[in-house]
């Protein structure tokens, strides 16, 4: 018997969390379901899992950050040029062009070519290790995923999560993974809820991971500051954004568990827990 292909990993480097949560969440979803919408596109961990085991299903896909949606972009476009120019950044990386690189912004970023912001944002996002001789590029994976976006019929947009609405349908299949904790506006809570209750009104599945709140996430222990502190850094348009938390003397409440459009779906026992909205909870009772 073949061995199995080896399961895509993310475009981006992400914590193994990210890279972990993707098969929890694709276990708790519906077996049927019309498109896929994730309005918080980032390394495309959960939307690739659900690409490889829902060949039928439409996939759109966007996020407020041009940055990120560009790679998407051009990954899904012209494969082959964005392996070149990332494999050309890697060759000559050095701490120097790399910070000339993440200093780029605004018209800067605007007047390159989509292929050089995409290679930038792989690069940049690849260097982001411990290591900081290291440039993490899986070119093999990158054009597996390209191939995968062949075969599939997906979308990729820049917009606020909240345009969304113009477009989901009864028994569409929302995945919502918001940027909660430090540095988030006060107001994305709030936005999130409407629109978490929107989509549940539509008649549309609803999937999210754990999130703790702002407020409880910007103010940690002291047992836990002292332990490891909390920092977030997002130093350049698409980088990724990085927290380091420690773990508190108890679990923090999830931002859902107050809201009565949610319902805890799944909780592995180990931190990682997902959410359904009310839509999804009545479909998998049936």
């Amino acid at each position: 018997m073949p061995d199995r292909p080896k399961p895509l990993s993310p475009l981006f480097l992400q914590p193994a969390r990210t890279r972990r949560h993707a098969d929890f969440v694709l276990a708790q979803a519906p077996s049927v379901f019309g498109s896929y919408v994730e309005p918080f596109l980032e390394s495309g961990a959960v939307a690739l899992a659900f690409m490889e085991r829902f060949a039928e299903s439409t996939f759109r896909l966007s996020s407020d950050d041009p940055e990120v949606v560009n790679a998407w972009q051009v990954l899904q476009a012209d494969a082959d040029r964005l392996v070149a120019c990332t494999l050309a950044l890697r060759d000559r990386h050095d701490r120097a062009k790399r910070a000339a690189l993440a200093g780029l912004r605004g018209d800067e970023l605007v007047g390159m070519e989509p292929v050089d912001r995409a290679a930038r944002l792989l690069y940049l996002r690849g260097s982001a290790g411990r290591d900081p001789a290291a440039v993490a590029f899986d070119e093999t994976n990158v054009r597996r995923v390209s191939a995968l976006l062949a075969e599939r019929d997906v979308r990729f947009d820049t917009r606020a999560f909240y345009a969304i609405v113009a477009e989901v349908a009864e028994e569409d299949l929302v995945f919502l993974d918001p940027p909660f904790g430090p540095g988030a506006p006060a107001s994305l809570e709030r936005e999130v809820r409407s629109l978490v209750g929107t989509v549940t009104a539509r008649g549309a599945y609803l999937l999210a991971p754990s999130a703790v709140p702002a407020a409880a996430a910007a103010t940690p222990t002291p047992a836990a500051a002292a332990a490891a502190g909390a920092s977030v850094s997002r130093s350049a348009p698409g980088l990724a954004r990085t927290a380091a938390r420690a773990p508190a003397a108890a679990p923090l409440p999830a931002v859902y568990a107050a809201w009565n459009t949610m319902s805890l779906a799944a909780d592995r026992g180990d931190g990682d827990e997902v959410w359904a909205n009310r839509t999804l909870e009545r479909a998998r009772r049936r």
